[in-house]
């Protein structure tokens, strides 16, 4: 029988009912669609742009758009490009494109933003603005104040524009003014447009404009062997500068510097440039053949069109392992000559090069999905220029860049899996957090493995099962597909799916409508997880009954989901949004009552973007009806959409399916067991089946049968299962089977108590006055620990009171720093058994241990000496002042089976009960510690506090269900609010990155 893991139950008894409805019509107006492809009876004339304008975009009064450019292409198209203003300011990101034929405009690009009103009066001046964006930055140096580099660079202190920043995804909620500078850095380099908000001085935005190549693990030296280029005469000599490209190509040598005025021609005596000067000549090479590639290949005359100069800076400071673009030159490192060679292959000299051509073309802001395709068009562009100039290519960027002949590929275009990347929108591999400009170098690898398909053809599955197949057009028209799009269609806050709308358009305006390319790129988009095959259609709505209900399980923002439902007509049903009131990881169930017979449409959004699963939270959304769900979601971005038609039927499903028989385990081990049991049976279908340990329930299942993980050895546990519709009729419980997991005598060793101090803490203790702390002894830090384990039963245990009286010997471990203890102090370990505390180890200062010096020891205790009673305990104790005073160290108990006592740590986190003097001693890291984390208070009802032996801000945690649902996860803080989840036993996972460690608790 095939075993599954556990899904959220999507239907229960007792929903809570929430008040939602709002009938009203909804005056939202609807969305600028991004690219719009207008029809014969829809072609308006180029000469009334505005009229156009007005009747597109419907937008309040102050908004006005002033033509900016007017282009024309080979096709007979006319592009003309239009910039958004608000009330005078401009509209930063804010432009349309109108591409016509014949007079009559076919087509228009939009990135335009709806502002109805924002504050047009600055409350600070610029150079309280510019301060806060140098603040932000925190450069040592900044270009300006080197005035002959700045002068070679014609780059001058920014003024600070003012512009409108308009509401962006995942930036900022609503239009305000900014002021805009162009801070350039030269220490450390760093080049971006910087947003300052007008009115509060903070931060809004940065759009870098140096784009950096991914710096690769491994690679080989690199050199292309005896090339041809262009250099010029100069003073009896040549040099690397050349004007038969454009306006030029010059290639400087820094000589490990980091000055660009200081910078010097790379020369040869004569027209053959000798193997000193290789790394000069790559670059200098890559540079001639990026220009000739978009020159031939696309008609473009430079990086902007207009024959702007190339300028190439080799040899950038010492052991750079890195290249880049910051907006108006080249510079390459020269890597660290041990595992990485100059940056200067073809691919990367085209991919850098390529980030200008795309600065003047659709500016792709460098951020999240817009940036993803910015770096993907540099990957497209830079392995397009090495089969331009060798004839061949491999699929891989900046394999050639290593040294010592490893190998060196930063990405791979044909499998972007390969490097981590994902080769399906939102598929395997996705990253969406907020590292990486939002994972711009990660993301890339979708549009990369579309241009790749587009190019050799291919089929398969995509990670959403979707099978596909695509015809090879070759990679020539594949970039000329491209390059359109980017130049023509995209602009500074494209996305995915405009980037798709634009590669089609961009196929039929090149090749035809119905053409073999346009067809293949509708299939290699479909192949990436974005949009229908060629000829595809939805498919058509499966009506169904009454009543229709919406299930929302929130993220940790609850605050950022909002939904309309829709009918036919596009008027709103119903809507709702919510707020902080509703608590994180919360369930609200809106039955939708009787709706008319109609075609409707349900819409979930979010306003940071991210959907509600899974960044910050497992939320998830269903739509069911008593025949089942029909939709559900949670990752999905800003918005969702689904269609579903409601036809009348019967009555709703009222009988439960029948109770599950035969339950019976199989495979029982230490800490897990299998269950099987019956399918149940039910008048329309059974839906799954939810399994109870003990009485509490662990979760649900889709098949009949379950694996139980994380239990205690030796252990006796009983289990019931009950069955379930679509309906949320449920069947009464199964008779209960009882399971005793293996394990209890014997055995190896195994640590069943392991008690520390909180990292921080300064290993002193507290006398109730700091006139006994001196700093002398108070620089000593680190994390403290202390190991007791059973040397002769497997059980596994944890802190709290505990019966030990079956134990025959008990390992006792320490490890500390006696520091400030005199000669003749006295340290004793002591157990309670049952009646008294019993001495049961002591030792000496100046005999059995040095002050001041690390000390570490252990000792075994047995039944045979000592009573091991039912409420065994252990302290530590220190004659801290050579006259008899104590002090209590950590008073430490234990528990059984899964249930951990509250109170392990006391007062302010240290574990610590003064009872004497301050004159103390702190316990060292053990070098091979195998209880890393404590949590408290187990059992648990709202919030579980955790402690790591290392914690440094990056570790993750995910709560598992003893049937391996994870039902919370998220970044690792010192506290996780578990009041949401049901009672019963679950496991926490803490991952650092390297390894992942695990513990139970009970939430009451």
């Amino acid at each position: 029988m095939k075993k599954n893991t556990f899904k959220p139950m999507l239907l229960s008894a007792g929903f809570l009912l929430v008040s939602f409805f709002g009938f009203a019509q909804d005056d939202t107006p609807k969305p600028i669609k991004k690219i719009k492809v207008f029809n014969e009876s829809q072609l308006k004339s180029m000469a009334s742009p505005q009229l156009l304008f007005n009747e597109e975009f419907k937008l309040a009064d102050g908004n006005e758009f002033l033509s900016t450019s007017l282009d024309s292409d080979a096709l007979g198209f006319v592009h003309q490009k239009f910039q958004q203003y608000f009330k005078g300011y401009k509209v930063e990101f804010g432009q349309t494109v109108l591409h016509a034929k014949n007079g009559l405009v076919v087509s228009m690009s939009n990135n335009v933003f709806k502002i109805e009103d924002a504050s047009i009066t600055p409350a600070i001046n610029a150079m309280a603005a510019l301060n806060s964006a140098k603040n932000f930055v925190g450069a040592d140096t900044y270009l300006w104040e080197l005035t002959e580099e700045a002068a070679l660079s014609g780059y001058s202190r920014p003024e600070g524009e003012l512009v409108m920043f308009p509401a962006l995804d995942k930036i900022n909620e609503n239009p305000v003014l900014a002021y805009k500078f162009d801070i350039y850095a030269a220490s450390p380099v760093y080049r971006a447009d910087v947003y300052i908000n007008a009115q509060t001085g903070a931060v809004l935005f940065e759009n870098k404009k140096i784009h950096h190549a991914d710096t690769p693990a491994t690679g080989v030296s690199l050199y292309d062997g005896t090339v041809s280029f262009t250099a010029d005469s100069f003073s009896g000599s040549y040099r690397l500068r050349q004007a038969a490209d454009g306006n030029g190509i010059r290639t400087y040598d820094m000589n490990n510097g980091t000055n660009y005025s200081a910078a010097s021609d790379v020369t040869s005596a004569d027209t053959s440039f000798p193997g000193s000067t290789a790394t000069g000549v790559q670059a200098h090479y890559g540079a001639e053949q990026t220009h000739k590639y978009f020159l031939q290949k696309h008609g473009r005359n430079s990086y902007n069109n207009a024959g702007a100069i190339i300028n190439s800076y080799v040899s950038y400071s010492n052991n750079y392992v890195n290249a880049f673009w910051d907006g108006s030159r080249m510079t390459y490192g020269d890597g660290d000559g041990v595992s990485y060679g100059p940056l200067v292959s073809l691919d990367i000299v085209g991919h850098e090069i390529g980030h200008g051509v795309t600065e003047y073309s659709a500016n792709l802001v460098y951020s999240y999905e817009s940036g993803a395709l910015n770096e993907s068009f540099s990957d497209i562009f830079g392995e397009s220029i090495e089969f331009f100039a060798k004839n061949s290519n491999d699929w891989l960027m900046g394999d050639e860049i290593g040294a010592g002949g490893s190998g060196g590929a930063i990405r791979s275009i044909s499998n972007p899996n390969a490097f981590g990347q994902p080769d399906t929108y939102l598929g395997t591999d996705w990253y969406s957090g907020s590292g990486d400009n939002g994972g711009v170098h990660y993301n890339s690898g979708v549009q990369n493995f579309w241009w790749y398909l587009l190019s050799v053809g291919g089929s398969g599955t995509n990670d959403n099962g979707d099978a596909y197949s695509v015809s090879a057009i070759g990679m020539e028209k594949a970039s000329a597909i491209a390059y359109r799009n980017l130049t023509v269609y995209l602009g500074v806050n494209s996305q995915y799916s405009d980037a798709r709308d634009g590669a089609v358009q961009s196929a039929i305006d090149l090749y035809g409508a119905d053409s073999p390319e346009h067809q293949a790129v509708e299939n290699a988009w479909h192949a990436v997880g974005i949009g229908l095959p060629y000829g595809g259609v939805e498919p058509p709505l499966e009506c169904v009954e009454n009543e229709v209900t919406l299930t929302i399980t929130f993220d940790n923002y609850p605050e950022e989901t909002a939904w309309t439902l829709t009918d036919s007509g596009g008027s709103t049903v119903a809507s709702a949004s919510y707020s902080t009131a509703n608590p994180d990881g919360s369930t609200v169930n809106v039955p939708f009552g009787t709706l008319a017979d109609d075609t409707y449409t349900f819409t979930i959004t979010d306003s940071y973007g991210d959907g509600i699963c899974c960044a910050y939270g497992s939320g998830s959304y269903s739509l069911s009806n008593p025949a089942g769900v029909m939709f559900s979601g949670g990752s999905f971005g800003s918005s969702e959409a689904t269609d579903f038609c409601i036809e009348s039927g019967g009555g709703a499903d009222t009988e439960a399916p029948s109770i599950p028989i035969n339950l019976s385990a199989s495979g029982i081990t230490d800490t897990s067991v299998t269950l099987d049991w019956n399918d149940s049976t039910d008048n329309v279908a059974v839906d799954g089946y939810e399994v109870f340990e003990n009485g509490v329930s662990l979760g649900v299942v889709s098949t009949s049968g379950a694996v139980v993980s994380g239990l205690t050895p030796a252990t006796t546990y009983t289990y019931t299962v009950a069955a379930y519709d679509a309906a949320g009729n449920t069947s009464a419980q199964s008779a209960g089977l009882d399971v005793t997991t293996t394990g209890g005598g014997g055995g190896d060793p195994v640590e069943f108590l392991t008690g520390y101090f909180e990292s921080g803490w300064d290993g002193w203790v507290d006398g109730g006055s700091d006139a006994y702390r001196y700093s002398g002894y108070r620089s000593y830090e680190g994390n403290r620990s202390i190991r007791i384990r059973d040397n002769s039963n497997s059980s596994k245990m944890t802190s709290g009171v505990h019966d030990i009286s079956g134990y025959n010997n008990i390992d006792v471990e320490f490890y500390f720093w006696p520091r400030g203890m005199e000669t003749g102090e006295d340290f004793w370990v002591q157990m309670y058994d049952g009646s008294s505390w019993q001495t049961v180890a002591s030792y000496a200062s100046g005999t059995d241990f040095t002050n001041n010096s690390f000390w570490t020891t252990s000792f075994t205790i047995s039944s045979g000496s000592y009573t091991f009673a039912s409420n065994a305990q252990f302290r530590f104790v220190v004659d801290a002042s050579a006259n008899n005073d104590m002090v209590y160290f950590d008073q430490i108990t234990f528990t059984g089976n899964y249930t951990a006592a509250a109170g392990i740590i006391a007062g302010n986190n240290r574990a610590i009960t003064n009872l004497g003097n301050p004159y103390g001693f702190q316990l060292e890291d053990e070098l091979e510690f195998e209880g890393d984390f404590m949590m408290y208070p187990n059992p648990v009802s709202s919030q579980l506090n955790v402690r790591l032996l290392d914690q440094n801000g990056t570790e993750t945690f995910r709560i598992v269900n003893l049937l391996g649902q994870v039902v919370k996860q998220g970044t690792l803080l010192q506290a996780i609010d578990v009041s949401n989840l049901q009672s019963g036993v679950y496991v926490l996972e803490i991952n650092d990155g390297e390894e992942t460690i695990t513990d139970r608790f009970i939430k009451q």
